[in-house]
């Protein structure tokens, strides 16, 4: 789910076509109000573009002709009165993967604890184990803390995130020069540890056991 203003889509398919409608049924020279106006606002940032569209700011939306194209096209209002031309067509096609790479790196530290918390009982008893897969021996420190499929780590994170109604990209991250990866809202972070201390399923598994599940997912995928 993406939520734009106050309107939520399934998708960025669905965000696209909302917003091309809106350029094509939108009278010429006539500005954006209300629901149409915040989705635009909220959409605008995730353009590729967006810091030059964005400018010094914007305050409002109008459809015109383009000036070099035989179509309509919505225009930006920046504060300095300057109209300056946006597409849509694209929104959400070329969002940086290293940003996506950067949210899952915030997610899964997130849950460190509650991975560590799940070993170190594990081993409290005392009581020799074995992995599951491989069915060799474990100890505390030749051992990997693997989600059980089909509860993976990625299940989990689109299950929350549909459940907050926010794609991915949407969450905001401490900004630099934090060094590490993290959410940069406490709700949204303690949102997350719950959802994911309340679905997760975990075991341990050896290293052995560990990349023999790797490879039978890979194998999947492919």
């Amino acid at each position: 789910m993406i939520t734009l203003g106050p309107k939520s889509f399934s998708g960025w398919p669905a965000a696209r076509k909302y917003l091309v409608d809106l350029a094509r049924t939108q009278p010429i020279g006539k500005s954006f109000e209300g629901e149409a106006l915040e989705v635009l606002g909220d959409a605008l940032p995730y353009h590729s573009e967006a810091s030059i569209k964005i400018g010094v700011g914007v305050w409002g939306f109008t459809v015109f002709r383009h000036p070099t194209k035989p179509s309509r096209c919505i225009f930006a209002r920046q504060l300095d009165g300057t109209d300056i031309p946006v597409s849509f067509a694209n929104l959400g096609k070329d969002l940086p993967a290293v940003k996506r790479k950067d949210r899952i790196r915030a997610l899964r530290d997130a849950v460190i604890p509650q991975i560590l918390e799940f070993r170190d009982r594990a081993f409290e008893p005392g009581l020799p184990l074995l992995c599951p897969v491989a069915g060799v021996p474990l100890s505390r420190h030749r051992s990997h803390v693997d989600h059980v499929a089909p509860v993976t780590f990625s299940s989990l994170v689109e299950g929350w995130l549909d459940l907050e109604c926010v794609v991915l990209e949407q969450l905001e991250l401490v900004p630099p020069p934090h060094p590490s990866c993290e959410l940069a809202h406490a709700e949204t972070l303690a949102s997350w540890k719950a959802y994911h201390a309340l679905h997760c399923k975990l075991r341990l598994l050896s290293p052995e056991g560990h990349r023999t599940v790797s490879i039978a997912d890979a194998s999947r995928k492919s």
